[in-house]
């Protein structure tokens, strides 16, 4: 493979698995605002199609890196399964969890509805279609490369109570080894 064809790979690879980054200079004084849950609509992933289908036996930390998390789902579930989006989630119509995590969290990848720049922080703040807020860092593992506990990731968490309910969503250590959400089409 040549060196364009590299580089054409990680800004394609880039891209699709989150979110481009932009000065805060650019963004208009509205957006850098605190959003109010009016102010939140549901974009990026709304129209794929992809639903929820269940959950991997298979564990691994959060730094594992988007590629070998969506091998994971398509170990478990088939070619087209991969990691859901909260977005995703949240809109499937699954009454009941198909393989329950044992660990009774899942990792889930972020889709970001609204930024933000909170003063008192210096940065952007991030809001995830469920609600989580955090930095980058914070809601996909340092994009899903960090196995340490100085990053954080998103996942979708059971109350131990009630194992059959999925509709907790918070953020996790990068160093532990959690279930993938998987979803396809």
């Amino acid at each position: 493979m040549n060196r364009s064809a590299k580089a054409v790979f990680v800004v394609v690879s880039f891209v699709a698995a989150f979110v481009i980054i932009v000065p805060l200079a650019t963004i208009p004084a509205f957006a850098q605002a605190k959003p109010t849950p009016a102010d939140i609509t549901l974009a990026s992933n709304t129209q794929t199609g992809y639903q929820f289908i269940g959950f991997t036996t298979a564990t691994t930390k959060g730094g594992a890196g988007m590629f070998a998390m969506n091998a994971m789902c398509a170990n478990a579930f088939g070619l087209g399964a991969r990691v859901c989006f909260s977005d995703e989630f949240l809109r499937s119509p699954v009454a009941l969890p198909i393989g329950t995590p044992g660990s009774h969290y899942a990792w889930v990848y972020p889709t970001i509805v609204a930024v933000y720049y909170d003063p008192s922080q210096k940065q952007p703040v991030y809001v995830d279609a469920s609600g989580v807020t955090g930095s980058i860092n914070t809601l996909s593992c340092g994009q899903w490369t960090v196995n340490s506990s100085k990053g954080m990731g998103l996942v979708v968490a059971t109350p131990k109570s009630d194992t059959t309910t999925f509709s907790l969503f918070g953020t996790a250590e990068c160093l532990n080894s959690f279930n993938i959400t998987c979803c396809a089409q």
